[in-house]
This record gives C-alpha cells, structure tokens and sequence, in this order.
C-alpha cells in the first residue's frame, strides 16, 4: 500500500459499483482531497505562455525539481486514467473521490480573459469525469480569482451549469493574500449556492528559506494555510459569512496546535479586534479540515480540537506526500466511536456536499 503513489499500475477493469465495505463498516468512504490534471488546460496553458509550474517549485532546489519531475511522470497515468484511478480506489476502500484540479492550475499568473479560458477548461474536465462515473465520483472546479468579477462568474457556471459541488481555490493569489482582494462577492457566492470552497495551498509564497528538502512542500504549505487561514479568519469573514463551507487541506496547517495564541491576541491587541466580535477559535470551529496529516498524534489533536464532524478523509491522491491509508488512519483513531468514524470516513462529506448515502 505504501507503494501505491509511487509507480502507475496497470489499469484493471472497473465498474460504476462502489468497492465493498468491510463487514463491520456500513458507511460510504469519501476522500476530500484528490486531484486530477486537465490536459487540454495543460496544453492551453503552454500555447498561451502561462505557467503551469507548481508554487512549491518556486524557490525549490535542483535536487527537489528532478525528483519532482519523475513524479509527474510516474503518477501521470493516475491524474489522467479514470481506469487507473478507480482501481487505486478500490484498493484503498475508497467509495467516492471528489476530484480537484492539480494545484498547478489555478493559473492564478494567467491575465484575467486566459483565466477565465482555463479555468473553464479545467471545470469542463472535472465535471466530464464527474458525469463519466457519477456513483464513484464528485467535482470540484477552479475559478480565476485574480479577478474577482469573473470569479463569480466561473463559480457560478460550475455549480449551477456543470453540476459541480464547489471548487478548490489557492490560499494566494499571485502573493496577494485573500483578505486584500475583494473577494467578499465570491464568498458570497459561494455561501449562496452552498457550494464548498477547498482552500489547498501550492507551497508557502514567501520561501526563500525553504528551497532545500523539500521544505517548501513539508512545512511550507502547511505553513501557507495557517497564514491565509489566519488572514481570513481576522478579517472577520467567517463572522460575516457565518453559512459558508471551507475545508482546508493538510488538516488546517499549523492551527490546531495553537489557536489559545490568537485568542490571547484578541483579547490584548486591539488591531486583531477590529473585524471581530468573537475570539478566533469561534470562526476556527466553523471550518472543517481533511485528515492528512501523517501521524495519529496529530489526527486526534484535530480531533480533540474542531470534533469528528468536522473532519474529512483526505489522500492527496495520487501524490507521494499523500496517505494511501488514509482510511486506516481513521480506523484506527481508539478515541473515536462507531457513529465518529462513519462521519469522519464519508458522513460528513455527504452532509457537507449536501448528498445521501443512498444516491450512491
């Protein structure tokens, strides 16, 4: 299992049947977090002059740009491959994935019309696989958020024309942060249509620091989500926007170890007062988090933090810093009742994505 985001294994036969539950289980096994690669948006990109290099690339050394692009080679076929990926899933007990774009193609560089071609694009993909295989598979879309306007217009596509349940946007936008953007009205939209926006971060923007050992991956981008998250939540737009529904990946970043810091700071400070009526942590607990996080320790801090139910199964399929385990991890939580782990391993994606289990 360890293995199985390291090498493309041969496609085997699959069908539209979910992969079975294990006796004792009787909930459906959704993973949050897995991503898939537009090629045609790949290709647009390339004849338009926009970049699709990864954010954690940035500042990365040369060692990490070489083993970076023999993994792109090898997991190819799982970003691209239906066939490839129910297989992986089926061999993961993984019911459902709800499938996001690649993190490399936000093209949040992109100027705004080229945007709009290639998040339209991307959000086609997406929805096409979606349809494709409609009880294994779930969307989410991207929208250009370097220009607001048509952000909420690419939001709004998705959800109501292409039938996607939400869209995974970046936790910058080009080293803008999300709080200075203006992006109230998308939020809004997003609030509105009750569609699930997942905040995934391409490596930590400022990381000079960090180009050796991967670290602008390993502690940059968890290190970016507790930034912009932090942003966000001093902004005061959980406050504002009380109904909207955020997940962030890697299981929040850095701030479930910490969160006493910043409501010390709200009641101290009054710069970190302004936007708010509440301590930090009240705007925390209304966000949810998947569950990578690479270690029990950790997953029940989450835990004993925010609740199993705002907690999600997440992999980072089909990447090398994912958990292909991801279910087992949660399985094997001893804090966690029969009805915490049903809601932990799908039920709370199901309620978050409004769906039933029995449409699956």
């Amino acid at each position: 299992m360890a293995e199985l985001f390291r090498c493309a294994p041969a496609p085997q036969p699959a069908t539209d049947a979910p992969a079975p539950l294990q006796q004792q289980d009787r909930g459906v096994v959704v993973d949050i977090h897995c991503h898939v690669l537009c090629q045609r948006a790949e290709s647009m990109a390339l004849e338009w002059g926009v970049s699709g290099e990864s954010g954690t690339m940035r500042f990365a050394s040369e060692t990490s740009r070489q083993v970076a692009q023999a993994q792109r080679l090898a997991i190819r076929q799982q970003l691209t491959s239906v066939e490839a990926r129910l297989a992986d899933m089926d061999r993961m007990g993984v019911q459902i994935q709800v499938l996001s774009p690649a993190p490399n193609q936000y093209h949040y560089d992109a100027e705004p019309d080229v945007g709009r071609q290639l998040a339209a694009q991307v959000n086609e993909t997406v929805a096409e696989m979606a349809q494709h295989r409609s009880r294994r598979f779930l969307g989410l879309g991207t929208v250009p958020l370097q220009h607001p306007g048509l952000a909420v217009e690419a939001l709004r596509h998705a959800v109501k024309k292409l039938g996607l349940r939400g869209v995974e946007i970046g936790t910058h936008v080009a080293g803008q942060d999300l709080d200075t953007l203006g992006l109230d009205a998308f939020f809004a939209e997003a609030q509105s249509l009750g569609a699930l926006v997942f905040l995934h971060p391409a490596g930590f923007s400022e990381g000079r620091r960090l180009g050796q050992y991967f670290l602008n991956n390993v502690i940059g981008n968890p290190l970016e989500s507790t930034v912009a998250v932090s942003r966000l939540v001093f902004s005061g737009l959980f406050e504002r926007m009380p109904a909207l529904k955020m997940c962030v990946a890697h299981g929040g970043g850095y701030l479930a170890a910490y969160p006493g810091r910043m409501d010390h700071a709200w009641k101290v400070r009054h710069e970190c007062r302004g936007c708010l009526q509440h301590p930090p942590s009240h705007s925390l607990k209304k966000l949810y988090f998947d569950t990578l996080v690479h270690s029990p320790q950790q997953l029940a801090q989450l835990l004993r933090e925010y609740g199993h139910d705002r907690l999600l199964l997440g992999s980072d399929y089909p990447y090398d810093m994912g958990d292909p385990a991801a279910r087992a991890s949660i399985e094997a939580l001893p804090q966690l009742d029969e009805a915490g782990r049903h809601a932990m391993l799908g039920g709370n994606a199901l309620r978050l994505l409004e769906l039933s289990k029995h449409e699956f």
